[in-house]
């Protein structure tokens, strides 16, 4: 019978699928039961071996620190007071569990008697000669133990207290066998521990939430005394579920601890894996049979795709692109496709772009000639009209009048010069034309100085500013350019700043320089409006109602004058209302350094221009 090709390519597909997906989960079944049974040998070793790591650590530093406080000046002076008492130790005692975590300490005199303790589970005068490791302690060896104190055991160290030849005592440290030495153990490795000794269960902690029952007794069957070094696995019944665990001696002394272990969620695990697998594979078969029978069915699907990217472009729609599935010629099509596809669409919105910036510029242009004339004529008026005031009724006038007249022309004058000046300081940082001058500057007198040249605004608007600068605030730059972009930020929290709050000055030390912040208790700026209060010939308000003092340049000028000096100017909102301007001046790696004349040769320079002149 002779296969067409759909039905061919169907067959060869759908074998090497099924046969794939066949070898591919016997093989991950047979690696996950071996990963499994490793998995559980390793959980118990790593257990024991965790385990007694912690033990040993444990035993080493209390030792140490034991053997430490033993030859400690204070505690040789104290044991060597003649027939020394419990109180003579208090502040011995007090003074080593202030330096040293000791809830348990004790004395016992060369007769092994018990001369003062601190923690539970003494009594006075007790005699614990016969307590294990005390004999080698009198002889001048020191040791751990695990010693019962009745109700609890405890895991104490023994360190002979020895002056020149002289044996003084045994100092005796140590800590409780209870829920917290329990809780220490079990919080390293996230496990269940549960404590006890030979038929007592003597602490327990619980990883999760403690169990409303469970049986102990496997646990409490266990003897210390036949306990192997190697341990015992245990199982428990946990709330009517077993839980597998490692039963090992806490000291060699006694003592029982039971570490859980999670090997019946590892078998589950792997169970739960293998069904998983099953599962999987019978779906990737009938996801290659569906392939198989798709495949065929697709192969026009790439030109067909083709096509009608194609007539989407050809209609306006030059975000049309094919997908490309296919690694073979057709592929490569498609790619050049949608490569030819992105360029047109590039080529569009870049020319789209620039027509939009051409448009944008033309508007910022005609609203800054709109502000310019503004700002020009306002003051050009006011002198006018004071001056024709000062012409008709000069001669009548009181020269207190005169001198109002004159003081009102000075101030429009300065405020010509000042818009003046301002549009030549655009024009030359817009043209790259600034000159940059590198000197010595003082933040504080900058900070002054720029208070000082609005002053002139005082009589509109009586604002207070509040000067703040730490000491040795002195670094290299420009000025003139950094008074002027600091004039510029202070008039402009003046612009804002009711006349019943102070503008804030602060100039803060950073790692890599300074920090100059203006501060004020204006109405802050609306957030559609601060990503573009950067830009030239930007301000705040309404021109039409509200337009405040200025030609919207000063924040770009003071932007341009911290960029130069490594930093930049950024805004945030003050807490309680307000605006907070940052300017931050780097003190190396600064454009300025590059392209700056130092201040003296400045200097000179200007003195020969004056010469020549």
């Amino acid at each position: 019978m002779h296969l067409g090709f759909r039905e061919r390519l169907l067959v060869g597909v759908t074998t090497i699928v099924v046969a794939f997906v066949a070898a591919a989960v016997l093989l991950l079944t047979q690696l996950t039961g071996r990963s499994a049974a490793e998995q559980v040998t390793r959980e118990i070793d790593e257990a024991r071996a965790s385990f007694s790591t912690q033990m040993q650590q444990r035993r080493t530093a209390l030792q140490d620190e034991t053997r430490f406080l033993a030859r400690s000046a204070r505690l040789l002076a104290t044991a060597g007071i003649p027939n020394v008492d419990q109180a003579t130790f208090e502040d011995t005692f007090d003074e080593i569990q202030a330096a040293f975590a000791a809830p348990l300490l004790a004395f016992v005199d060369t007769q092994g008697h018990l001369v003062a303790s601190r923690g539970r589970g003494f009594l006075p005068q007790q005699d614990l000669s016969k307590r294990i490791g005390m004999g080698k302690a009198l002889e001048g060896e020191s040791g751990d133990h695990v010693w019962d104190l009745g109700t609890r055991l405890a895991l104490v160290a023994l360190a002979p207290i020895v002056q020149g030849d002289e044996l003084l005592g045994v100092l005796v440290r140590g800590r409780p066998i209870d829920a917290s030495f329990a809780e220490e153990i079990g919080s390293i490795g996230g496990r269940d521990a549960l404590i006890a000794q030979d038929g007592t269960v003597l602490a327990e902690s619980w990883r999760r939430q403690a169990p409303e029952h469970w049986a102990p007794e496997p646990l409490l069957a266990l003897r210390h005394a036949t306990l192997s070094d190697l341990g015992a696995n245990v199982t428990l019944a946990i709330n009517g579920r077993p839980r597998s665990g490692l039963a090992v001696r806490i000291h060699p002394d006694a003592g029982i601890v039971f570490l859980s272990h999670d090997l019946g969620a590892i078998l589950a695990i792997r169970d739960e894996a293998r069904q998983w697998l099953l599962g999987i594979g019978a779906l990737l078969v009938l996801l290659g049979i569906g392939f198989a029978v798709q495949t065929a069915r697709r192969l026009a699907g790439p030109l067909r795709a083709l096509t009608a990217a194609s007539d989407r472009i050809g209609s306006g729609d030059l975000s049309a692109r094919v997908e490309v599935t296919m690694h073979d010629e057709i592929g490569r099509l498609g790619h050049s496709f949608n490569a030819m596809a992105q360029t047109m669409q590039t080529l569009v919105a870049d020319v789209t772009d620039k027509a939009a910036r051409a448009e944008a510029a033309n508007r910022a242009k005609d609203g800054f000639l709109t502000s310019m004339s503004h700002e020009l004529r306002t003051p050009l008026t006011g002198i006018q009209s004071t001056a024709e005031l000062l012409q008709q009724f000069g001669e009548e006038s009181s020269p207190e009048e005169r001198a109002e007249f004159l003081t009102t022309i000075v101030r429009e004058a300065e405020r010509l010069g000042q818009r003046i000046s301002d549009a030549l300081e655009f024009a030359s940082f817009s043209g790259n034309k600034a000159k940059w001058t590198l000197g010595r500057v003082d933040l504080l007198r900058v900070c002054e100085q720029a208070c000082r040249r609005i002053d002139g605004l005082q009589e509109l608007k009586a604002v207070a500013f509040a000067i703040v600068c730490e000491e040795g605030a002195i670094l290299q730059g420009d000025r003139e350019h950094i008074t002027q972009a600091l004039c510029h930020l202070a008039q402009n929290a003046w612009t804002w700043s009711p006349p019943t709050e102070a503008v804030e000055i602060q100039v803060r030390r950073l790692d890599a320089g300074f920090v100059i912040e203006v501060s004020d208790r204006g109405p802050g700026i609306p957030a559609h409006e601060r990503e573009k209060i950067f830009d030239y010939f930007t301000q705040g308000g309404d021109v039409l109602v509200d337009k405040p003092q200025g030609i919207g340049i000063g924040l770009k000028i003071a932007n341009e004058v911290a960029t130069a000096h490594g930093g930049c100017v950024d805004y945030s909102e003050r807490a309680g209302g307000g605006s907070v301007f940052r300017m931050l001046l780097r003190c190396e790696d600064r454009p300025i350094d590059r392209m700056a004349v130092p201040e003296a040769a400045s200097v000179v320079h200007h003195t020969n221009e004056v010469a020549a002149t």
